[in-house]
């Protein structure tokens, strides 16, 4: 068996990649914090708009990576899948976290959003095109 690096092998390898480092940005930079903080800190630092923020992200990159994921892993498999469409979602998903952290802080990013919806179509329809 001869594994062959696609473009969807490797888009699915960075959404996971993207939501790992989401988790470790939640864990190392907030919830970790529970060791040292007195609790009204600790509490006033969830409650905080960056906390709330930062997960929100992560809850969203959490939410969309598994069909991303599922859809690339699947055309990797199948060897089909053009690179636009692998690479879509990669950027889409980049572009909120990037977008809803440091651009807007919080604030709405309906393009990106917006943007991740077209990506998660357009592997829709890919994969589904792969039926014979």
């Amino acid at each position: 068996l001869q594994c062959v690096m696609s473009a969807a092998l490797t888009a699915a390898c960075l959404h996971m990649a993207h939501a790992l480092a989401l988790g470790l940005m939640m864990s190392v930079g907030y919830r970790v914090k529970v060791l040292w903080l007195p609790r009204d800190d600790f509490k006033a630092m969830i409650d905080s708009k960056s906390f709330k923020v930062a997960s929100a992200v992560q809850l969203n990159v959490n939410e969309w990576s598994p069909y991303f994921v599922a859809g690339l892993l699947y055309l990797h498999t199948q060897g089909a899948g053009s690179n636009l469409v692998a690479w879509g979602p990669v950027v889409t998903s980049l572009a909120f976290s990037v977008s809803k952290l440091v651009v807007f802080h919080g604030k709405p990013a309906p393009l990106s959003s917006t943007a991740q919806y077209l990506a998660l179509a357009a592997l829709i329809v890919e994969v589904y095109g792969t039926h014979r």
